[in-house]
């Protein structure tokens, strides 16, 4: 009797352990789906602007705090592609509404999208124009603006970055040893 008891214990546990597995699975099933509703109700696309901040006398000074977090969010409305937000990125006027953040990309000439290619979660952008670059901060945020307004899709994890046939940073120190030897 004792032995029937036990097996039959034995059986009720791993049936209810079973269970626990199948719920747990169609737990992470719904959040997943749930995830995805709330990806698809998502009705605007994100860009990031560098924040700005204020000096004592009351002008805006550009961004000089820690140049890796110092960036905020700009959503525009509308769903957009990665490369048609890039776009938006690489153009966008900072606006009455939304002083206090800078565009690093404001100063650039010619600045243009000359290929871009998501291939397994990463994207290739081919760039070409003119950067202004005023320091080793400025360079970050040039590069984050980028990678951080891109990494927001679901397909794109990481990002490497080309100006004008050079590796993105490559092409900014070259342009900050140039801005170096102009000043002296």
């Amino acid at each position: 009797m004792k032995k029937i008891i036990m097996v039959l214990f034995i059986v009720l546990t791993v049936v209810s352990l079973g269970a626990c597995k199948s719920d747990n699975k169609q737990d992470k099933a719904k959040d997943k789906n749930t995830a995805s509703k709330v990806a698809e109700q998502k009705n605007y696309t994100v860009i990031y602007l560098a924040k700005m901040e204020k000096p004592v006398d009351g002008d805006v000074a550009p961004p000089t705090a820690d140049c890796d977090k110092n960036l905020v969010e700009i959503k525009l409305d509308g769903k957009l592609s990665p490369r048609q937000t890039l776009e938006k990125l690489l153009s966008y006027k900072v606006s009455d509404e939304n002083q206090g953040v800078f565009n690093a990309f404001a100063s650039a000439k010619n600045l243009k999208i000359e290929d871009m290619l998501v291939k397994n979660n990463f994207v290739i952008v081919k760039l070409s124009g003119e950067l202004k670059v005023e320091d080793m901060c400025s360079e970050r945020q040039i590069y984050n603006q980028i990678k951080k307004t891109l990494v927001q899709f679901d397909d794109i994890a990481g990002a490497d970055i080309f100006m004008n046939g050079q590796e993105f940073s490559q092409y900014l120190a070259t342009l900050r040893e140039q801005n170096d030897a102009n000043v002296k």
